[in-house]
């Protein structure tokens, strides 16, 4: 059983639409801090990018930028952070 239908966007979780959960990006978060274990200093740079979005309210394109260039060699780490984004920032390029 699955608790998400198809066609609903408006559910959380769904994805590209900004509704991600705490409990997924607490997952997502984890999940780059043990992909950089080795480079510790990638990982402070995304928490980094992610505080400057929050403290001094960049536009999201710059922050998807940041990452992308961040996470460059690492293609599922950027499908994963998509889902957090509104769909025209991630896609609307």
């Amino acid at each position: 059983m699955s608790s998400s239908e198809p066609g609903r966007s408006s559910q959380k979780g769904s994805g590209n639409d900004g509704s991600m959960g705490i409990m997924d990006a607490a997952s997502f978060v984890n999940k780059v801090k043990d992909r950089f274990a080795e480079r510790p200093e990638l990982f402070n740079e995304f928490l980094l990018i992610l505080q400057a979005y929050q403290r001094e309210s960049r536009p999201l394109r710059k922050v998807y930028e940041q990452v992308e260039d961040l996470f460059g060699g690492e293609p599922d780490l950027m499908k994963d952070f998509k889902k957090f984004l509104p769909e025209t920032t991630a896609y609307g390029r």
